[in-house]
This record gives C-alpha cells, sequence and structure tokens, in this order.
C-alpha cells in the first residue's frame, strides 16, 4: 500500500528531515525540497501561516523551523553561511 502525503504533511516532513541538521529553511527553499509536491506560491504561504498560527512551525527572521528554538537556528545558520563565504 502506498502512503499519500498531503502537502500540509510535505511540508512538515521537509522541515522535520532538516531539522535534523540544525538547518532552518526559507519559504522558497521549503518549496524547492517538497517530495512530489509543487503547491502554488498561494498555497504554500497559507499552509506556512496555518502551521505558525497552531505552533506547529516558528519563523524567525525569515527562516521556518519545526522545533522551538527558531532563533538559535536562524542565527546559526547566518553564522555558517559567514563562515562558507570566506
Amino acid at each position: 500500500m502506498e502512503y499519500k502525503m498531503d502537502t500540509r504533511q510535505a511540508v512538515l516532513a521537509t522541515l522535520a528531515y532538516f531539522d535534523l541538521f540544525d538547518f532552518p529553511l526559507r519559504a522558497d527553499e521549503i518549496e524547492n525540497y517538497l517530495l512530489k509536491h509543487e503547491p502554488s506560491d498561494d498555497i504554500l504561504e497559507e499552509i506556512l501561516m496555518n502551521l505558525l498560527k497552531t505552533s506547529e512551525i516558528e519563523l524567525f527572521d525569515g527562516y521556518f523551523s519545526l522545533t522551538r528554538r527558531g532563533e538559535e537556528l536562524a542565527n546559526l545558520r547566518k553564522e555558517k553561511r559567514i563562515i562558507s563565504r570566506r
């Protein structure tokens, strides 16, 4: 039996995968990494806003994360980006 996830579940799964690596994502990155889903920008934005309202994800400085460490992860990603540019 094949399990099919809806777009909301795919967003959560995508964030969960990147959370394993302490790597929050921007909305455009979530859209790029979604498996077998190509939601319109409006649908993705609606899903993200609903997940934020229900506190299933958080947004800090343009980065979405699954955990309650949004600020920490966003800052960590910025630091890594600075280091990689050297």
